[in-house]
């Protein structure tokens, strides 16, 4: 696989395909290399980013703008089933790499394309970001509370999800060419990724006309809500934190009921039903909070989580990398960087039943296996190798 993309939702996708067994070899520019190496530095001045999301890959340097440079990386489609890329539509094209020519070159390749607003609509040359897709898409306007501006979320869902889908993507992709014994390219919008995430909300814009609830901030307690919806599905204070609870249907609530107060709340004709623990739900809301208020947020997960009723602390992102279940699980893995030295990762996500979790790999220096792809797959000399770089091709 020749992964093209820098930065989050191509290096996602190469991840995610890494971990399941795939070698992939990541093509960046010679002498700088992928953008996310330097941004938010790390230890040694490696960026956060690229340590994150570019393990299980080997790292080349090669201009597909020099005419060698682009006879050389057709070289490597002729030896390759997948070319990843997630450059602004028509720059591969330029580049005279584009899937049409990859195709001529070898008929099986399968090419991936990660944009913002797909490859040929109005919006195709527009800038996208994470945090403009988020805004795009209605996620900044729905993550806020009553008069608030729209707040970005943090993370980087969009890359993901659209590193995620293209991952599926190219799977089915080589699966078709099994049958058919042709390539196919695979076309994914970010746009298009994040408005499936949200497809409940939009559904009920479509059948209603209208916009859905929206949240605000609840004087007194301080957890958030709704104008209107179910009861319990939301954050209340524990004595030293925030925990999180969701007990709208029946059963959840039938449980619940019984932690707090039995039989006497569960006969109460106010919360017989979810529509009466909706309309009576600040009442029930200072009665969840009176209870949780003399607990921690671990007694309430192990009294509520132990009798059925969905919930979690709300943890912050220190207590998630040191939660034991994490090393239950065994998703982190110490690795030896040979820049950081003994450092913990993330294991693949995932697994297969019987099987060890495989060993993840470091993010690869810039240019760490030219030696082995263009020596050893390619088969140039070392004297070729240095007129390349010497010429600043690879």
């Amino acid at each position: 696989m020749l992964d093209l993309t820098r930065v989050l939702s191509g290096p996602y996708c190469a991840l995610l395909l890494g971990e399941l067994g795939a070698e992939v070899i990541k093509i960046e520019k010679p002498g700088r290399g992928d953008h996310s190496r330097r941004v938010r530095g790390g230890p040694g001045d490696t960026g956060l980013r690229f340590l994150a999301w570019n393990m299980y890959r080997k790292s080349i340097t090669l201009d597909i703008w020099q005419p060698e440079g682009l006879r050389l990386f057709k070289d490597l489609v002729a030896k390759s089933d997948v070319v990843l890329e997630n450059f602004r539509p028509g720059v591969m094209t330029k580049a005279g790499a584009d899937y049409p020519t990859l195709k001529k070159i070898n008929p099986g390749i399968v090419m991936a394309s990660i944009t913002g607003f797909g490859q040929d609509t109005s919006l195709s040359q527009r800038t996208a970001h994470a945090s403009v897709i988020s805004a795009f898409t209605g996620i900044q306007y729905m993550n806020r509370f009553g008069g608030s501006p729209p707040t970005p979320t943090p993370g980087a869902s969009p890359d993901v999800a659209a590193g995620t889908h293209a991952a599926i993507g190219i799977l089915a992709a080589l699966f078709a060419r099994n049958t058919t014994g042709e390539g196919r390219h695979v076309d994914v919008s970010m746009v298009d990724c994040m408005v499936g995430q949200i497809a409940y909300d939009l559904m009920f814009v479509l059948l209603t006309g209208g916009a859905p609830p929206e949240r605000e901030l609840r004087a007194g307690d301080g957890h958030s809500t709704t104008k209107s919806g179910p009861a319990f599905h939301e954050c209340y204070q524990a004595s030293d934190g925030w925990f999180y609870v969701q007990a709208d249907l029946a059963a959840q609530w039938e449980r619940l009921a019984r932690e707090m107060g039995g039989e006497e709340l569960l006969s109460d004709p106010r919360f017989a039903t979810e529509a009466d623990r909706s309309d009576h739900r600040d009442e029930l809301g200072e009665m969840f909070s009176a209870w949780l208020s003399s607990k921690t947020k671990e007694e309430a997960f192990d009294i509520l989580g132990g009798a059925g009723v969905p919930c979690s602390p709300a943890y912050t992102l220190v207590e998630v990398a040191h939660h034991p279940y994490l090393t239950e699980r065994g998703m982190l893995q110490e690795i030896d960087d040979p820049r950081l030295g003994p450092m913990m990762v993330l294991s693949p996500r995932i697994r297969y039943a019987g099987e060890p979790s495989p060993v993840p790999s470091y993010a690869p220096f810039l240019g760490e296996h030219n030696g082995e792809v263009f020596g050893d797959l390619l088969g140039l000399s070392p004297d070729d190798m240095a007129k390349l770089h010497e010429d600043q091709t690879i």
